[in-house]
């Protein structure tokens, strides 16, 4: 189509600073919610306006495109976006950047918004990626341990002094309570003014039996003890998705593209949350919590021994309903969006198991690096649904979450270790460990023999026997049952991410 007008873009920038700074859930939530209310609110504030005529491309919950008939219309639209962002809960001041580039009438949509999100790019360079309170007497921010305190917040019935980017953030979030989980349940919504419990500490509360629980979704039995009080913090990011826009030649072809992602996500979330969610009415304490939701970017904490179900319905969800998506016809835009495609959509998942009273912010840095890594390892195949969508984890059982993947990859060879590693795999084969670890353990195969038989394939132990030499001293019913679930035993590959997982699979 020919190009004409202008477009105008919007994006929160440097979520780290705003977000995870903090391992008080409160203050967290209370900073999605402010992004959130910002950008999907934009359209509806900018036509009370009175500004421009305009139309709305995507408006989700960290950034926006607009597009409008001239370039001047275009500069209202950026202006009055920036008063807007910039009130945002007033004294937080989370970050952003704005651009403006007009679609010249010889240029494709692709090269108007590659030179768009160019134009973006430097205008988050130029700008302060934090904003500092007033430096006071007072001392840090009693929460985020960086920001001058300059104000008084409650927390467990004593004052502490909290920066007010803090205490701003606090108060959202104690409103809240639900925060970003009433995107995936609409009926959370009458659910903010409940006394739930919603801290990490309250994860624990979901390891132990409940009455009511449901039972359909795979969680036959209560979670094993050794996994109680510890978290899964999970981070997933689509794979060229950016590209994938940039191939779409039309304006409704990049509204539906929108439409697909935040559908396709919301519906994920929804079948792997449910039935965490079911629970927290009857327990009095909220199960789960969406920390960030940034289009196809966003990152969550469960308790740890629902995490592992959660990742695979995760990746299938969200696989099987852009295929859905994809294989309708007759919508706006649908094929422009097919074509541009090429394929399908794909996830990286990571996840990080570990203690609760970990600092999120560190959890979740090396959930975003087995993310990178796992994404490294599928270069050329982010559109084969097969090969494209890829999971990694990793579970720390004590001391510090590692900084770096070098710090994970020592943790994960222990010493002596020669012959298996273990890093990313396709989400068919996760499900795949998941199905065989389940199975493994309702035959009661012998812990011992899991790790006996797991440092024989790393190469690790003293006395020099093969895989098949341990996995032969399981008792003849167990080796049966195996057989019977598809499991073979010998293959020395599957050991190691066996039994990293092991505590963390139900059955």
């Amino acid at each position: 189509m020919p190009g004409s007008g202008a477009f105008v873009r919007f994006a929160f920038t440097n979520f780290g600073a705003f977000l995870l700074d903090t391992k008080d859930l409160s203050v967290i939530r209370g900073a999605s919610a402010l992004l959130d209310d910002t950008a999907v609110a934009l359209p509806a504030h900018l036509a009370k306006a009175g500004l421009p005529r305009f139309e709305t491309v995507f408006a989700r919950a960290s950034e926006a495109l607009f597009h409008t008939d001239s370039l001047a219309n275009a500069a209202a639209l950026r202006d009055a976006i920036e008063t807007r962002a910039a009130a945002t809960g007033q004294s937080a001041r989370p970050t952003f950047a704005t651009a403006v580039r007009a679609w010249a009438p010889d240029e494709t949509l692709a090269d108007a918004l590659r030179g768009l999100e160019a134009s973006l790019r430097a205008e988050q360079l130029r700008r302060p990626t934090v904003i500092p309170d007033t430096a006071t007497a007072q001392g840090a921010c009693a929460l985020d341990g960086v920001r001058p305190a300059s104000a008084t917040a409650y927390r467990g019935g004593g004052a502490i002094s909290v920066s007010a980017a803090t205490r701003e953030r606090l108060q959202r979030g104690r409103e809240l309570r639900v925060g970003l989980l009433g995107r995936v349940f609409p009926e959370a919504a009458g659910l903010d003014g409940r006394p739930f419990e919603a801290d990490f500490d309250a994860l624990a509360k979901f390891h132990e039996p409940a009455a009511g629980f449901p039972y359909a979704h795979g969680w036959s039995r209560s979670v094993p003890r050794p996994v109680r009080a510890k978290m899964c913090v999970v981070h997933g990011d689509g794979n060229a998705f950016g590209t994938c826009r940039a191939r779409v030649t039309s304006i409704e072809g990049l509204r539906r593209f929108a439409a697909v992602v935040d559908d396709a996500m919301r519906e994920a979330l929804r079948t792997a949350l449910q039935p965490l969610w079911d629970r927290a009415e009857g327990v009095g304490a909220i199960p789960l919590h969406i920390l960030v939701w940034a289009g196809d970017e966003w990152s969550l904490v469960l308790p740890a021994g629902f995490g592992a179900l959660a990742m695979r319905d995760l990746g299938v969800g969200f696989r099987d309903a852009v295929a859905r998506a994809l294989a309708q016809r007759g919508l706006g835009g649908a094929d422009d969006v097919r074509a541009a495609v090429d394929g399908a959509l794909t996830l990286t998942i990571g996840a990080v198991f570990c203690d609760a009273h970990e600092p999120i912010e560190r959890a979740i840095a090396l959930a975003k690096m087995l993310v990178e890594d796992g994404k490294a390892r599928t270069r050329g195949l982010e559109h084969d649904a097969v090969r494209g969508n890829v999971v990694d984890f990793a579970v720390v059982e004590s001391g510090f979450v590692p900084s770096s993947m070098a710090g994970l990859a020592s943790r994960r060879m222990p010493p002596g270790a020669t012959d298996v590693t273990r890093g990313a795999m396709t989400l068919d084969d996760y499900a795949t460990l998941i199905r065989e670890v389940a199975a493994l353990k309702a035959a009661e195969f012998p812990q011992a023999r899991v790790h006996a038989i797991t440092r024989a394939a790393e190469g690790g132990a003293a006395t020099g026997t093969s895989v098949a030499d341990e996995a032969a001293k399981v008792t003849t019913r167990v080796a049966s049952a195996a057989s019977a679930a598809g499991v073979n035993l010998s293959d020395a590959s599957s050991w190691p991410a066996r039994r990293e997982l092991w505590d963390y699979v139900p059955f």
